[in-house]
């Protein structure tokens, strides 16, 4: 009988499992890079947007206020919660801008 020679290297269909392999997990990669660059690209855009919404005031100013009255006053003009506040008015307009 003859001696079988040892077996050196991959068989071809060895390769081709490992190739086909490496294209599924590529293309699991490229899949997943491209998801959090939609989801990045998305968030960034209320970023942009807000810093028009900056300009409403966070806290009035009632270091101008020379009583109580006019501090109060102040905070009654201010109140984001009335329907008739400047701040109000600008935050509608800026949601309004978005849309």
């Amino acid at each position: 009988m003859k001696a079988r020679h040892s077996q050196q290297g991959f068989s071809v269909i060895e390769l081709v499992l490992i190739v086909g392999f490496l294209g599924i997990v590529a293309v699991i990669g490229l899949r997943v890079a491209s998801n959090h660059t939609k989801i990045a690209s998305l968030s960034s855009a209320p970023a942009s947007s807000s810093t028009k919404a900056s300009t409403v005031s966070t806290a009035p100013d009632v270091a101008k206020a020379s009583d109580l009255t006019t501090a109060q006053q102040i905070l009654n003009a201010n109140d984001p919660t009335t329907a008739n506040s400047a701040d109000s008015n600008q935050l509608d307009n800026d949601l309004a801008g978005l849309n």
